[in-house]
Parts: C-alpha cells; sequence; structure tokens
C-alpha cells in the first residue's frame, strides 16, 4: 500500500471517528445552574445553556416555586427594566448566558427562603429537546456575581 494511500485511509478514519463523537452530543447542555440565597420568597436562577442543534427555551420549572417566569433585564430610557420572555431561540453552537443584569428566571412564590449550600430541582422545557432537569446550586448573596 503506498504512503499516500495509507494517509487517505487513517485521514477518512479520524474524520469518521470524529463525526461518531459528535453524534453523541447532547443536543442541548446546560451547566452551572445557581441562585444566590435570599431571605425572601422570590429567586433568581442563573445556567449557561449551549445549543449543539438549533431549539427554542419555552420556559422552566421549579417545584418549590408557585411560579417560574423567564425574564430579561435591559435598560430602557436609561432606567433598567425587567421584562418576561416567551421564548429563547438558540442556533447551533451558540451558548446563552441566564445571568445577573441579562436574561435570568424569577421563581415566585417560594415555598420557603433558599439557604447557601443547598439545591434544588428545575426542569427546562425546549421545542426539540423536551425536558431536561437541572440541579441549581444555591451560594451565597454576592458570590459568583460580577
Amino acid at each position: 500500500m503506498s504512503v499516500l494511500r495509507s494517509c487517505l485511509l487513517a485521514l477518512t478514519a479520524a474524520s469518521m471517528l470524529g463525526a461518531c463523537g459528535q453524534m453523541s452530543q447532547e443536543p442541548i447542555q446546560v451547566r452551572d445552574a445557581w441562585s444566590p440565597a435570599l431571605p425572601n420568597n422570590m429567586a433568581a436562577v442563573y445556567v449557561t445553556i449551549t445549543a449543539n442543534e438549533p431549539d427554542v427555551l419555552l420556559g422552566g420549572n421549579a417545584p418549590m416555586a408557585q411560579t417560574t417566569e423567564m425574564h430579561e433585564t435591559a435598560e430602557e430610557d436609561g432606567m433598567m427594566r425587567m421584562r418576561p420572555l416567551e421564548r429563547v431561540s438558540l442556533a447551533a453552537g451558540e451558548t446563552v448566558r441566564f445571568e445577573r443584569g441579562g436574561k435570568h428566571f424569577m421563581l415566585m412564590g417560594l415555598s420557603r427562603p433558599l439557604t447557601q449550600g443547598e439545591t434544588f430541582p428545575m426542569t427546562l422545557r425546549f421545542a426539540k429537546a423536551g425536558e431536561i432537569p437541572v440541579t441549581v446550586e444555591v451560594r451565597a448573596l454576592g458570590e459568583g456575581m460580577p
């Protein structure tokens, strides 16, 4: 077998293995879900979402809250305002950060205040990927915030 042919076979095998690795990726990856510990019955949840395939985030649900809404904080007429989001479109390869001062989840009507160090379940709902369970870590107020 010629050197050129051996190289071509090796490149073909490597690209096939790379394609197999890409197919095994989850369509949506969710990481670093957290909430600051607050002494009241409301909380914000921040999370990083990466789409390996196009999808649409439709909302979320946390069993310990009466209501879970997606919001976005933006400046309007020199004032910071929070507005509800119906959906968040995600392009393939895109990472969207739900973070302080931007997109976030609001949990309202909590059954009890959140305590630093605890975790709680939340489910994110996507148009294609369906429901994805997430564990939210409660951090000290001010921790992880810019």
